[in-house]
């Protein structure tokens, strides 16, 4: 599938710039197609269409598996991250002491808080030696990270989550791939990660109510999460203590929601998840060099570090406002304008965006 043709399968991209995938990822034409086939089938069949439930459930678990090289009996099936992430942390002692960043995600550290957990908060850019010493001085327990902000696109030193896990086998890992999954090619199994979840609707494009989490190997052990339903014992009166996997999915999965995700991450391994990476890099490039020039660039990012496609862009007045009566969709974040560049993006978009942002400044 040629990258450079892909943004004729998404209509949006026809009467706008639109950059605000990190808020909302788009949906294609092909898509829409899937979605309208699986309804039609629903409206002529009824409960007969329902007959493939567990297959095609288990189906997308195994094509969340294969994606993300996870073991599949591990899956979960959730409708967004922050739902199953609650679920998993009540499962938790309060007595765990959890690290975090300042400036993540609030859905990421407010459940260990409501959990009565003692945070410990530190500044994104913390040098990782820093950070391995704060782990050990602490008595950290669990890491609970994003790995690409959503603020300012910084991503996690994948090569850093591997060395805290080697160094820290006992701290439990925990990320939240939301602004990541999507995005680049990725091992679960090589990670050091313990638990990923991510909501589909951003860089997975894959619409609303659609998420996965899985785990390793021995996080159970860590957990005593007390969600159960029919559905998660699999229709079995027999079995009342369920796997942990199974316990994230208490109730019916929407097969509409959780196949539009399977789906998506198909069509995005059929463009090749190499081809995807080398893409949103060079649109990554492009917009890091631009707003340098500009004096605009995040200074937590370094000229020679490699970014994500997600820029803040601050200290331009009335910029929102210029960039949206311009046809460009972006949203107000943090300290600036948040902007993201996906798949449907070109290196017209990111001229287009930095010709904007030089001519308001």
């Amino acid at each position: 599938m040629d990258i450079a043709a892909l943004s004729a399968h998404f209509p949006a991209t026809e009467t706008s710039t639109y950059l605000n995938t990190p808020a909302t990822g788009l949906l294609s034409r092909l898509l829409l197609e899937w979605r309208r086939d699986h309804d039609q089938e629903f409206l002529l069949k009824g409960s007969g269409f329902k007959s493939r439930y567990f297959q095609d459930m288990q189906g997308v678990r195994q094509t969340v598996s294969d994606f993300f090289d996870g073991e599949v009996a591990r899956v979960s099936l959730v409708q967004n991250f922050t739902l199953a992430l609650n679920a998993l942390v009540r499962g938790l002692a309060s007595t765990e002491k959890v690290l975090v960043f300042d400036c993540d995600y609030p859905s990421l550290w407010w459940p260990f808080k409501e959990q009565g957990c003692e945070l410990v908060q530190i500044p994104i850019d913390t040098p990782p030696n820093e950070l391995l010493d704060r782990i050990k001085k602490e008595g950290i327990t669990v890491f609970a990270f994003s790995l690409v902000q959503y603020l300012s696109g910084i991503p996690m030193d994948l090569d850093l989550v591997k060395e805290i896990k080697s160094r820290y086998p006992e701290v439990l890992l925990i990320a939240d791939g939301t602004q990541f999954c999507g995005t680049q090619a990725f091992s679960f199994a090589d990670s050091g990660i313990d638990i990923l979840g991510a909501s589909a609707y951003k860089w997975m494009l894959g619409g609303f109510g659609c998420g996965f989490f899985m785990h390793k190997e021995g996080v159970e052990d860590r957990l005593q999460i007390s969600q159960i339903g029919y559905h998660a014992a699999r229709y079995d009166m027999e079995n009342t203590r369920p796997a942990l996997a199974a316990r994230l999915e208490p109730g019916h999965l929407d097969t509409l929601s959780f196949g539009s995700m399977a789906f998506s991450l198909r069509f995005l391994g059929q463009i090749g998840m190499q081809k995807v990476a080398a893409h949103l890099n060079e649109l990554s490039e492009k917009s890091k060099d631009g707003l340098a020039a500009l004096g605009l660039l995040d200074q937590r990012i370094g000229l020679e570090a490699k970014h994500t496609t997600i820029y803040n862009v601050a200290g331009v007045p009335g910029l929102d406002e210029y960039l949206v009566a311009n046809g460009v969709v972006c949203a107000p974040r943090g300290p600036g304008v948040r902007v993201g560049f996906h798949i449907y993006n070109t290196l017209d978009d990111v001229d287009r965006f930095l010709g904007l942002v030089k001519a308001i400044r």
